[in-house]
């Protein structure tokens, strides 16, 4: 059966404090949904930080951030950059497709990806920084 997408605005009611029921499904969707953009921004930020990355308006941040941090020589940079795409393409499975398959298993492998990627801007922010 494919994904009721109704279930999304009952869990904006639920998110917000207001009444409403959140089913298992849109609570994991959504919990792919946040964990990539929170390290999505959490390294734009960074990026932005450091010098080596300025949003465009082109509409292509997310591959140009990604492309950013794998042009660089860090070992942590390419990682960064390989862990957003996979995270992304998850976000984008759970945001779009009426079906998703292990949706279980594919938010606990996005949470450890968010947690990577986490790590990651750590070892490159230095002791300094964290």
């Amino acid at each position: 059966m494919s994904f009721n997408w109704q279930e999304y605005v009952e869990l904006a009611f639920v998110l917000a404090g207001r009444k409403g029921r959140a089913t298992q499904e849109a609570r994991l969707r959504t919990a792919v949904s946040r964990a990539y953009y929170g390290v999505f921004c959490m390294a734009r930020e960074f990026a932005e930080m450091a010098g080596f990355f300025r949003p465009s308006r082109s509409g292509k941040d997310h591959s140009e951030l990604r492309n950013a941090y794998a042009a660089r020589p860090e070992l942590a940079s390419r990682r960064i950059a390989a862990g957003l795409e996979r995270l992304h393409n998850r976000r984008k499975r759970c945001d779009y497709e009426p079906k998703v398959h292990g949706l279980e298993a594919e938010c606990e492998y996005a949470l450890r990806l968010a947690q990577d990627i986490q790590r990651g801007l750590a070892e490159l922010q230095g002791p300094k920084l964290q």
